[in-house]
């Protein structure tokens, strides 16, 4: 291909990578609005499960099972009642009821806000990174930080990672470069 059109689909393929990344911060940024829409629903489980009124479970009643004896025709022997009470089995313990329920632990909430925390810096760290690689792709600027981000993305499966593959094919190559290095110069 002649130079020319080579750098003119180039040019193509950046602005196209430019545009996804933008996109993907800004699927990153909706990522946030699951995790906050996730966080109030299990608030809302936790507060009604404390809420709850404490069950106790059902009263145990004994039963008394009679087994059948089976006796032969030529015996001809009487069993007597202890005998006959001794071959059943022993009914299982009655079930004791424990502590009432009294909600899940002041604990358990506060390590699943750091979790929420914690993931909510991570998605918008991803999403400031992408459009910050969205503006330095447009400028044709700092390719290192691009290819970062890129490799960052990689991660993020199905489309952080066509999004990273493509980003690393089309910034490698030799034209391309060329033209980072001329906007380097400047």
């Amino acid at each position: 291909m002649p130079l020319t059109q080579t750098t003119l689909q180039d040019e193509s393929h950046l602005n196209l990578l430019a545009v996804f990344h933008y996109i993907f911060g800004g699927l990153c940024l909706l990522g946030i609005g699951f995790l906050i829409m996730h966080f109030m629903m299990m608030t809302f489980v936790f507060k009604m499960a404390a809420a709850a009124p404490s069950t106790s479970p059902p009263a145990t009643t004994s039963i008394m099972i009679e087994a059948p004896v089976e006796l032969a025709e030529d015996q001809e022997t009487e069993i007597s009642a202890a005998e006959e009470i001794s071959a059943i089995p022993e009914p299982p313990a009655p079930v004791t009821a424990t502590a009432p329920f009294t909600g899940f632990p002041k604990e358990m909430m506060a390590i699943f806000i750091i979790f929420y925390i914690v993931m909510g810096v991570i998605i918008s760290a991803f999403a400031i990174a992408n459009f910050m690689s969205a503006r330095f792709i447009k400028k044709r600027k700092n390719k290192t930080f691009s290819f970062v981000v890129a490799a960052i993305n990689c991660i993020q499966i199905p489309f952080g990672t066509v999004l990273g593959v493509f980003t690393i094919v089309v910034l490698m190559r030799l034209s391309v470069q060329s033209g980072y290095e001329v906007n380097r110069a400047i």
